[in-house]
């Protein structure tokens, strides 16, 4: 039986359904960084249970849908494990206060309008 060649930085990663998920940026333990195809993706976490087969390509398990899903949850998870600090916790993130006030003030100006 031969063995699956070493997942190096570079390699295409594939979906079940044969599309482009990314290209590999390292090993990490056990999973794999990979950066997503779509410009401005953030460098995803790619468990190895994850992973069917290696050849010249890296072929997942999974469908794109899942995996945006998976990642998704794996995501959350993380950033609202217990005892980490999070924005929504602690309230909208600095960018959107502004949004917030600036359409409190839109209302309460149009119902001065309105009023008067």
């Amino acid at each position: 039986m031969a063995s699956n060649p070493p997942i190096t930085p570079g390699m295409q990663v594939l979906t079940s359904d044969r599309e482009l998920f990314g290209t590999v940026e390292r090993v990490e333990g056990e999973s794999i960084k990979v950066r997503p195809a779509l410009a401005g993706g953030e460098v995803a976490s790619v468990p190895m249970s994850w992973i069917e087969r290696v050849d010249e390509h890296v072929h997942l398990n999974r469908a794109g849908a899942e995996i945006e899903v998976g990642l998704r949850s794996a995501r959350f998870e993380a950033e609202h494990a217990p005892g980490k600090s999070t924005s929504a916790a602690s309230g909208p993130a600095p960018g959107r206060q502004i949004w917030i006030w600036g359409a409190v003030a839109i209302l309460i100006l149009l119902l001065l309008i309105l009023l008067f």
